[in-house]
Parts: C-alpha cells; structure tokens; sequence
C-alpha cells in the first residue's frame, strides 16, 4: 500500500503444508529512492510469526517495465547475506 511517493507499506501470508497446515504471516515496510534513471535503490523491513525479522538494503535495475534485475543484502533468520534476482511485476 503507497503512504507517500517513496514509502510503501506491505503484509503478506505463508501456507505450508506438511503434515500439519501452518500458517504465517509478516507485514512491514518498504521504501524506495530512484538512483537513475533505470536503477532504484530500496531498503525493506518487515516484522511478523514465521519469518520474525527481515531487514533488506539493495538495488533494482529495470530491464522492462515489468521485469527487473535486483541485489540485496538480507539479514534474517535463514537467509543472511547477499543475494541476487529477477522481479516480475503483473
């Protein structure tokens, strides 16, 4: 949800199903600053019950207007370190 032009905020759900259905969920906060005119940076935190704390700083580089190339540093519980991907926006 856009609070301000370079602020979003966001919530999100987890279903994992093994024997036992559990259920998650994390809300937080995104905000983002334009670099170039093709590059964003952007820094990420989110509290919730499955994926506690999540804390990201990184950059997007649009390829096109739906699909972007992204590094980012993350420091969470299972996933601590640099990291890199491609977005798709729909």
């Amino acid at each position: 949800y856009k609070v301000h032009p370079n602020v979003n905020l966001y919530g999100a759900g987890t279903a994992i199903r093994t024997n036992d259905t559990e259920l998650g969920f994390q809300a937080g906060v995104i905000g983002h600053v334009p670099l170039t005119n093709k590059v964003n940076g952007f820094a990420k935190a989110g509290w919730g019950n499955d994926i506690k704390q999540t804390y990201q700083v990184g950059a997007q580089y649009e390829v096109r207007p739906d699909v972007d190339l992204n590094v980012y540093y993350s420091n969470d519980k299972t996933a601590k370190g640099l990291h890199a991907g491609v977005g798709y926006s729909f």
